[in-house]
């Protein structure tokens, strides 16, 4: 007997760009994954829809600091001290039957001015892409 397992439905990957700080204050926006808002945007980026709940799941934890669940799709990253560098956080985005990966390319730094997006501020490779949120193929 063949037993057919059924593929899951996917969105694809998304890279998500960010720099944030060490150390980090309470309640740092700079410091905080939110998946919510990143489907949000890659969504409405394409122009598409969505009314389905957003349910975030972390596959793949930060080398350099650690995660904190601030409500159901809220996160907080705290680095470890006196860590400055590149970090990586993985999550997957349940969106009713479909699923959408999120790749958060973070760089850590003692200080980020809050008046400019990251990647015009710091154009020298430390993210994939040129833009906040983009598809990765």
């Amino acid at each position: 007997m063949t037993v057919l397992v059924a593929r899951e439905s996917s969105y694809g990957t998304i890279g998500v760009c960010t720099v944030v700080e060490n150390p980090s204050l309470p309640d740092n926006a700079a410091n905080m994954l939110a998946p919510y808002v990143d489907v949000a945007n890659f969504f409405h980026d394409h122009g598409w829809k969505f009314s389905d709940p957003v349910v975030p799941k972390i596959v793949q934890s930060p080398k350099h600091g650690t995660l904190m669940s601030l409500d159901s799709d809220v996160f907080a990253y705290q680095p470890n001290a006196h860590y400055f560098g590149p970090e990586r956080v993985t999550a997957l985005a349940r969106i009713g039957e479909k699923s959408l990966r999120i790749e958060y390319f973070m760089y850590v730094m003692q200080f980020v001015p809050s008046d400019d997006e990251p990647l015009q501020r710091y154009k020298d490779g430390l993210c994939p892409s040129k833009l906040r949120v983009w598809s990765i193929k």
